[in-house]
């Protein structure tokens, strides 16, 4: 699964080849989600289905995820004004992590 703000990549000339190389935080290898596809967490929009629905199997996995409360804070903590928000973390989606950035705020 794709980790906004600790994605490091290493290039290499073309004739190296090109080498990517991913750092997660600590909780991530204790997280349901390790090793799923991102197409589950970050699905493409699609005309006609509810924005909640596109998240439904990602919160399966999230429902029963240990490191959760873990997730949902990195996500708060890389998310700010200047980054959009995408995706589920720690068992909310874009709008429902929004939301709770505002009320945190007090706004």
């Amino acid at each position: 699964m794709f980790m906004p703000c600790v994605t490091a990549t290493s290039r290499h000339s073309k004739e190296e080849g090109q080498k990517e190389m991913t750092m997660h935080p600590a909780w991530y290898d204790k997280a349901n989600c390790k090793g799923v596809g991102g197409d589950v967490f970050f699905p493409e929009p699609q005309v006609g289905v509810n924005h909640r629905d596109f998240f439904d199997e990602a919160q399966s996995y999230c429902n029963k995820c240990t490191v959760r409360s873990a997730c949902l804070e990195y996500a708060m903590e890389c998310e700010t004004n200047d980054i959009r928000r995408f995706g589920m973390f720690g068992g909310l989606t874009p709008r429902q992590r929004d939301a709770l950035a505002k009320r945190r705020s007090g706004k």
